[in-house]
């Protein structure tokens, strides 16, 4: 087809734009895409109905493809309304079989989607090296920071396990008395946290910790990756106080994060890392014991560590918004309005500086939103209160559904709609009150912290429907 022609003259454009070497075989372009940790990715993108395939090919499966195809399934299973990230597939009619990895290209290609199509590519290609060859130190090295990478962009959990699995097997390849075993075992622990800050599993948490103890205690005291050994050990301490309450954690937290700091260049970006990390601890020792002083503290360092950073920076966002909590707690403790104004203010603008849509993005406007809703019942303005409902539908509606920072945006966006419901008296935010706060609670562990009152929340509102409309059934 002549549409089909015309759309390969615009992608061998837009390869030679890249300056991407390639072949033109009649109705066919083909490729080579490099990539960390393995040979060239063969590409060949043909037509095939009324659009363009992009074909990858990964490599062989070898002996175990039992294997091959249960990792397959398991990439594909939450992609299946996605056209991107390119799908793998096992082609079993090849002798040995072949892994291969397949997307339909966009109608009206340019030259940044070009740019992310290959990198999905490379993701996939990352993932699945496992499956297709034995690897060197050198190439489990450049595999285990490129799929660290992509976790890093896109959140994959495929890709993060890719990183473990290559960084261990480096490191059982590593001598303990390599210059490079503290650091090798630090990268693995990090990979670990990240994993247990996604799946709760405890395993990983304790893996962490024990990794990071041991890069500590194999590395010279007050060198700059002593600091940072420290500041790693002090943040899987801080996550396994939040899950056991073990005070004795969080105080060995704050004495490693201290250390850190005290290590460190005041003002140098890692001063502002430590900085950061040890107002989170002062802040959790707040919510545990109401101590006014660790507040401050809290306040204090998360002030100097944003004042040490580069507005804009990918950090700049997040320390803003940690300082935005803390004001807003304080709000909450004396109900002064300059530290409701201060979060609002800190909030909005770590929001303009996140890329929208994700999960920090949904964290931050749900943050917002919760600022608005105290403004709007000290001062009635309904613009505050549209707006945290604005705020609250977006944060939910780009968060997994089910999750737990899920149930708490639609704990919330209950809350919103009854606050309008007592205003208006409209029987639809009631209604949609009781949906948000009884998906809330569905999605919460029964006996957690979070699940006691995301019930009462859920039983004031029956009782308010009930009062209203004399069901029965509200009350049962």
């Amino acid at each position: 087809m002549s549409e089909n022609r015309d759309r390969l003259d615009a992608l061998a454009s837009l390869l030679d734009g890249l300056g991407t070497s390639y072949e033109r075989d009649g109705e066919a372009i083909r490729f080579r895409l490099g990539y960390p940790g393995g040979e060239a990715i063969p590409v060949v993108i043909q037509p095939e109905g009324v659009g363009l395939v992009a074909t990858g090919l990964l490599g062989s499966v070898g002996e175990d493809t039992t294997s091959a195809l249960e990792a397959v399934d398991a990439w594909n299973a939450p992609n299946t309304e996605e056209t991107l990230p390119f799908r793998p597939k096992v082609s079993l009619r090849d002798d040995p079989p072949l892994l291969l990895a397949e997307t339909i290209l966009p109608p009206a290609l340019d030259r940044d989607e070009l740019i992310s199509v290959l990198a999905h590519l490379r993701d996939c290609a990352i993932t699945f090296a496992g499956e297709t060859r034995a690897l060197s130190p050198e190439a489990l090295f450049d595999l285990g920071n490129a799929a660290y990478e992509a976790f890093q962009r896109a959140g994959s959990l495929d890709a993060l396990n890719t990183a473990i699995d290559a960084w261990r097997a480096l490191l059982d390849l590593t001598p303990r008395e390599d210059e490079n075993w503290p650091g090798r075992a630090s990268n693995l622990g990090t990979a670990f946290q990240l994993r247990y800050r996604a799946t709760k599993d405890r395993d990983d948490l304790e893996e962490a910790i024990q990794l990071h103890t041991e890069a500590l205690d194999a590395t010279e005291p007050g060198t700059a990756d002593w600091a940072m050994y420290a500041s790693n050990l002090g943040n899987d301490l801080r996550l396994r106080y939040e899950a056991t309450t073990d005070s004795g954690d969080l105080e060995e937290a704050i004495r490693h994060h201290t250390e850190a700091l005290g290590a460190s260049e005041r003002g140098s970006a890692d001063w502002a890392m430590y900085a950061n990390n040890l107002g989170n601890d002062y802040l959790t020792r707040n919510q545990a014991s109401g101590d006014r002083d660790d507040l401050d503290e809290a306040i204090r360092l998360h002030g100097e560590a944003l004042g040490a950073t580069e507005r804009g920076s990918a950090s700049w966002a997040g320390r803003a918004n940690n300082l935005g909590n803390d004001h807003f707690r304080r709000y909450e403790a004396t109900k002064n309005p300059g530290d409701l104004e201060e979060a609002i203010r800190l909030h909005t603008e770590a929001l303009g500086a996140t890329e929208r849509g994700s999960a920090d993005w949904a964290t931050i406007a749900n943050n917002l939103g919760n600022d608005l809703q105290p403004r709007y019942e000290a001062s009635k303005d309904r613009a505050d209160l549209e707006e945290a409902i604005r705020l609250h539908g977006e944060a939910l509606g780009a968060t997994e559904r089910g999750s737990a920072n899920w149930a708490m945006y639609a704990s919330n966006l209950g809350n919103d709609h009854q606050l309008r419901y007592q205003a208006t008296g409209n029987r639809g935010d009631l209604d949609d009150a009781i949906r948000f706060h009884r998906e809330a609670l569905d999605a919460t562990e029964r006996g957690s912290a979070s699940w006691a009152g995301r019930a009462s929340n859920l039983g004031n509102d029956l009782q308010t429907r009930y009062e209203a409309s004399k069901d029965r059934a509200d009350l049962d």
